[in-house]
């Protein structure tokens, strides 16, 4: 079958009959011509992407039908993980990756790929920081390297727990200059289908990349299969000076000292990092208090967090695509049937009796006008979103206002630039949209639960000071919530379709089947810290997860919303 016709002549059809104009919001009306040819374009995407929900690879290359663009909400995921492969190897002989230091301008800063936004819109020093422990974590040689390894939190542990418990062990490394290894198969929630399937059962790399170097596990599993394992203890100093490896137990319960790792980061000035509030448009009532002794500890766990899950795996990207696809995919597939209507209305038109027609031929003799059936038809992936990364360096590894090596050269703006851009992209999604997320059922044992007509009311909150905020990407583990959502039709919500719990007691009970839906689990953290604003609970784990990584990542001026606080 041809392609193109199958999808582009319901399209003629539709700007013939002038149906596909944008109505209201900028919404398109949604006739049925352009549902079914909405449809055709949804499931070609669904099958160049492989996004059938036993699949675990996206196809590589993907190969497009003629006149079918590839889909803005969706990433090739084979592409991007070998990008962020080639990101983080390091040169001949060890050398560090170009955006370690960067060599082409003057006064630079490291510019980690895995941290978008600039300086003034993350926490001080995230750049520093992350350059710093990858650095660290992944060492150009591990002979010698002092090591400490444990494996991930039993599996009773929450996810969200489990990461920041892993954040308090690199805090150990750190403020003992070693590396920190894990065990292979450790992480219990990566025993689903999804990673047998790809040969990564128990292992954190089924979703996201490595947290230490390959070499230097191997040297420490040598090492504690040959030698006494001497256990990790805060206060055996001389024993962490001088063991080679130290064992953590994955149960220990280690209080660390959040503001002493801290100082080991400093400003250019020689000062330690600002511990910056958390921006809230409003949580109960105010901003959250200045003299919070907790603020080191957010620092830093919102630090190893974003090292942590600084890239999800190729599997984790392709369960991500089709999340977005299934959840919002259609909508996205109407407006680009509706946008190319359009314009073939448009080519298709003559304006003679127009006004700007009329002034034009008032005009002195010799002036001209091109008309839209000759305008120059071009690819817009292919000229404006790919103009960002020729202009020079355009800040890959520098300073934006400085002068790059080889600017207006033949490799002026190709190679390592333009990848840079890349990296930095994020897929589609309809903008500006809050982040709800709504922790009820077994959570009651550590905090004051709230409706979510509670949640809601915030959410106007919200609106008062965002007028045109409508798109939620709501996430609960309860089916009550979502059932709520059809009494608020004037928000668009967007959410997952996997299986909910109906009680708290079903809750504890599911904690076992988790694994099994990991890889959305994540997927739906991964869209949700990209959300303009947050509302939530920070009293949760797994909230303060989100609102960790959104204040490394760019948002930390983003406006979220705390139906309570955390540390309470």
């Amino acid at each position: 079958m041809e392609w193109s016709k199958w999808i582009l002549l319901p399209l003629l059809a539709v700007s013939v009959i002038g149906a596909a104009i944008p109505a209201g919001e900028g919404m398109p009306q949604v006739t049925p011509e352009l549902a079914e040819a909405a449809k055709r374009l949804h499931e070609v995407w669904t099958k160049v992407y492989n996004l059938a929900e036993d699949t675990t690879r996206s196809p590589s290359p993907l190969a497009f039908p003629a006149d079918v663009p590839p889909a803005p909400h969706l990433e090739d995921c084979t592409a991007k993980t070998a990008l962020r492969v080639k990101a983080e190897a390091r040169g001949a002989n060890g050398a560090d990756p170009e955006w370690v230091r960067p060599t082409k301008c003057c006064n630079c800063t490291p510019q980690p790929p895995w941290v978008r936004g600039s300086d003034a819109a993350n926490l001080a020093l995230t750049r520093v920081f992350q350059r710093d422990l990858w650095e660290r974590q992944f060492p150009a040689s591990c002979a010698g390297r002092r090591l400490m390894i444990t494996d991930w939190p039993p599996k009773h542990h929450g996810t969200g727990n489990m990461v920041h418990v892993m954040g308090s062990f690199l805090n150990a490394a750190v403020r003992h200059n070693r590396t920190l290894v894990i065990r292979p198969r450790t992480f219990h929630r990566a025993s689903g289908e999804e990673c047998k399937d790809i040969g990564q059962e128990g292992e954190w790399e089924c979703y996201f990349f490595p947290v230490a170097s390959p070499e230097c596990l191997k040297v420490a599993l040598a090492a504690e299969a040959a030698a006494p394992i001497a256990l990790f203890n805060d206060t055996k100093e001389t024993v962490l000076a001088s063991a080679t490896l130290v064992v953590i137990c994955n149960d220990t319960h280690y209080h660390h000292d959040a503001a002493r790792a801290a100082s080991l980061w400093v400003a250019p000035d020689g000062r330690p990092p600002e511990l910056e509030q958390p921006f809230t448009i409003e949580q109960l009532g105010r901003i959250w208090p200045p003299n919070d002794n907790h603020i080191g500890e957010r620092w830093w766990r919102s630090q190893t967090a974003r090292f942590l899950l600084r890239w999800p795996s190729a599997l984790l990207c392709h369960i991500t695509n089709r999340v977005r696809h299934n959840t919002y995919g259609l909508a996205v597939a109407e407006r680009l049937v509706a946008a190319t209507a359009k314009q073939q209305s448009i080519l298709q038109s003559t304006p003679a009796n127009t006004p700007a027609s009329q002034h034009l031929a008032s005009l002195p003799d010799g002036s001209s006008a091109t008309p839209p059936s000759v305008v120059f038809k071009s690819s817009l992936a292919g000229t404006v979103w790919q103009m960002r990364g020729f202009a020079g360096c355009m800040g890959a590894w520098c300073n934006e206002t400085e002068v790059c090596a080889g600017a207006g050269s033949a490799n002026a703006g190709g190679g390592a630039a333009v990848e840079f851009a890349s990296l930095q992209d994020e897929p589609f999604i309809f903008r500006p949209y809050v982040s709800l997320h709504v922790r009820l059922s077994d959570k009651y044992l550590e905090m004051k639960l709230h409706f979510f007509a509670t949640y809601m009311y915030f959410m106007y909150k919200l609106r008062e000071h965002v007028p045109n905020l409508e798109h939620v990407w709501l996430s609960t583990e309860m089916q009550s919530v979502i059932d709520e959502t059809s009494n608020f039709p004037d928000w668009t919500f967007h959410y997952t379709t996997s299986g909910r719990v109906t009680s708290a007691t079903q809750m504890q009970e599911e904690h076992v089947k988790d694994k099994q839906r990991t890889g959305e689990i994540f997927a739906n953290l991964l869209i949700t810290t990209q959300a303009d604003y947050f509302v939530g609970a920070l009293a949760s784990n797994w909230n303060r997860l989100i609102d960790e990584l959104r204040s490394t990542n760019g948002r930390l001026y983003s406006g979220h919303v705390a139906l309570n606080e955390a540390w309470t």
